[in-house]
């Protein structure tokens, strides 16, 4: 497999697996005035894993859109199931997620399969440069670097025992 066309797909993937959790987070957080716990974040880390890994083979915008939704709603879930002792919920917050994950979704969506795309072009048009030779000027020639110190491979250094640390007493 071409290696960029493997990079490609890890460039989607890892943009899904920060953006959900971080998605997440930020809407419960807004709406409820306080961040979730260590065990929600932890949670919501591991489905934006796992989402990542579902991105992998998504390009389109309304897969992108439908995947970031699917996440929405299973951290909302993971989050509520998690903190349900600290963050009391009231349906004033339950409406002000939901504008901000309605919001935040698309847009989110719409950026990653943008840079998934620039992406694209920005790989396709570095590989056809590297492939092209570059003519050199004319005039230049290849430089050779010649040190003028004698090389010290094979020779006793002075004061060196092998050891690392101080110096042993004599």
């Amino acid at each position: 497999m071409n290696r960029s066309l493997r990079a490609h797909r890890d460039v989607a993937a890892g943009a899904v697996a920060l953006t959900t959790p971080t998605l997440a987070v930020a809407a419960h957080a807004l709406s409820s005035g306080m961040a979730p716990g260590s065990a929600g974040i932890v949670l919501v880390a591991g489905s934006g894993l796992a989402a990542g890994l579902i991105a992998r083979g998504l390009r389109s915008l309304p897969a992108m859109a439908l995947l970031l939704t699917a996440a929405a709603l299973v951290n909302h879930l993971l989050l509520t199931v998690a903190s349900s002792s600290q963050m009391p919920m009231s349906h004033d917050s339950d409406a002000s997620m939901l504008i901000l994950h309605a919001l935040a979704i698309p847009l989110c969506a719409l950026l990653i399969v943008a840079a998934d795309r620039l992406y694209d072009i920005v790989t396709a048009v570095l590989v056809a440069l590297g492939r092209r030779r570059l003519p050199r000027p004319a005039g230049v020639h290849p430089v050779r670097i010649v040190s003028a110190l004698p090389p010290l491979a094979g020779r006793d250094l002075v004061g060196s025992n092998g050891l690392r640390g101080p110096p042993l007493p004599q």
